[in-house]
């Protein structure tokens, strides 16, 4: 607890100082020319403390909150890193923005880190106990049944769409994903029965105490699933549904060690990443050609750099929105929020749902930059972090910011460091979708927690005070 108290001390003290910076930065207007690299240092440095302070402040290394940052870190910061090590061979967001604006970028995403983690320790230094380890609570019947009648109802639903995925990208490429007509009706309702598959594999293997058979079914489904996803070039998808697996095994089944992770993910962002970007646009019946796979990855100049570049681009978003807002556009002042809260609505009637129209930043984005894109249905990915300056601004995204620091702190203290099995299936299931958070806008995280967190954690405990309700003698 003291080690906790000192590094929310230091971290409000790091906020205190972030902000003397930004108002130094305003009202004298320095070089940016000169302030670029040493504040890529700085934020560096801060993403490694907030690592830091958070193991030692909770005393977990492998929990929801450490792998949102390192997702925060790689899509909002990675070419910060790199540039650090002056990896970034065509420029920092690869030369596109000019210097005032890559500077403002990187310091929003300094004050944007500070914020989250000063929210995160603030809601932590609240909790009476920080440790689930020795007093796992053994899964209700109820879990293990709503899984399987999850998995049930969605398996064929699942098939066929992992199928038409294939097809689309045997027939048209990778990219015919995001481009291909949009679903309404009927063919949306099976895409939204299908979403149900990966919470029905986590609740199931949460709730297999003592039935291996369950637990063996959910490692082959999810392995399928996941990496049938990534092959075919959704890399996020994929891993998001691996990684959230992972956490539900570690917590629930058995500790997976250190090793075995920093192993596993160093296969994924040398290998499996670089050679997946290189070879998504390859006709699906030649990447079976070793030879070819060998030749495409040899072709990659540094692949780890590579990747981290690619994931880092998403940063972009925060510069043009930066670069765009109040200039050509006013302040969303959270209306962005409330169309995403709306959004828990399926889209059953309309080519694209009106809370995306209307509020989503990502589809304005790229309507605004990318009009020729957007008009191919693509898009250019969002971030959080962007979406708390289109709000707010300089000024209000920050306090947002810490709101959302504290609220994944508080879904960490109630899942896993509550020792109660079903909480931490609900809360990684919510987690597959909020990964990907860091890469998107509030438009993509309402409608998993709803409906494919809150509805199936519900279920359960119906049904299991229906179960106690059987048992009881009459």
């Amino acid at each position: 607890m003291r080690s906790l108290k000192l590094n929310l001390f230091v971290q409000t003290l790091i906020c205190g100082l972030l902000a003397l910076f930004c108002a130094y930065f305003f009202l004298f207007a320095p070089p940016a020319k000169d302030l670029i690299y040493p504040l890529c240092c700085l934020t560096s440095a801060l993403f490694l403390w907030t690592l830091v302070s958070w193991i030692r402040s909770s005393g977990h290394s492998f929990d929801l909150y450490t792998i949102f940052i390192l997702a925060t870190a790689s899509f909002n910061g990675g070419q910060i890193f790199l540039e650090v090590f002056n990896l970034n061979s065509r420029g920092l967001l690869f030369g596109r923005f000019g210097e005032t604006t890559l500077l403002e970028t990187v310091l929003f995403v300094a004050v944007a880190l500070a914020s989250i983690h000063l929210g995160a320790l603030f809601r932590l230094s609240k909790q009476e106990f920080i440790d689930s380890a020795g007093f796992l609570t053994r899964p209700p019947t109820a879990l293990l049944q709503v899984g399987l009648l999850l998995l049930g109802l969605s398996v064929v639903p699942t098939f066929i769409v992992l199928k038409q995925m294939v097809d689309i990208v045997r027939t048209s490429g990778y990219f015919a994903l995001y481009t291909r007509v949009d679903q309404i009706g009927i063919d949306n309702i099976l895409t939204l029965i299908s979403n149900f598959f990966v919470p029905g594999i986590l609740f199931t293997m949460a709730g297999s105490y003592g039935k291996n058979k369950f637990l063996l079914a959910t490692h082959f489904g999810i392995i399928v699933y996941g990496f049938l996803l990534i092959f075919l070039g959704r890399r996020g998808d994929g891993t998001e549904a691996l990684v959230a697996y992972l956490v539900v095994y570690h917590y629930c089944v058995k500790p997976v060690h250190k090793k075995t992770v920093f192993a596993a993910a160093g296969i994924m962002l040398i290998v499996v990443f670089p050679l997946i970007a290189a070879i998504r646009n390859v006709d699906l019946s030649d990447r079976g050609d070793i030879g070819m796979m060998v030749g495409a990855y040899q072709a990659i100049d540094n692949p780890a750099v590579a990747v981290v570049s690619e994931m880092g681009g998403s940063m972009q978003a925060i510069s043009h929105t930066i670069d765009l807002v109040p200039k050509f556009r006013p302040y969303d002042l959270g209306a962005s929020y409330l169309y995403a809260a709306l959004s828990v609505f399926p889209n059953l009637f309309w080519s694209i749902h009106p809370s995306v129209a209307r509020g989503s930043p990502s589809v304005w984005l790229v309507r605004t930059v990318e009009p020729d894109i957007a008009a191919l249905g693509g898009g250019l990915g969002y971030t959080y972090i962007a979406e708390a300056y289109f709000n707010f601004g300089w000024w209000g995204g920050p306090f947002a910011l810490f709101l959302v620091g504290y609220a994944l702190s508080s879904l960490v203290c109630w899942s896993q460091f509550s020792g109660d099995v079903l909480k931490i299936a609900a809360a990684s299931t919510f987690f597959a979708s909020l990964i990907g958070f860091a890469r998107a806008d509030s438009q993509s995280i309402i409608r998993p927690l709803f409906w494919y967190t809150l509805f199936p954690y519900l279920l359960v405990k119906w049904v299991e005070k229906r179960n106690i309700a059987k048992a009881a003698p009459v």
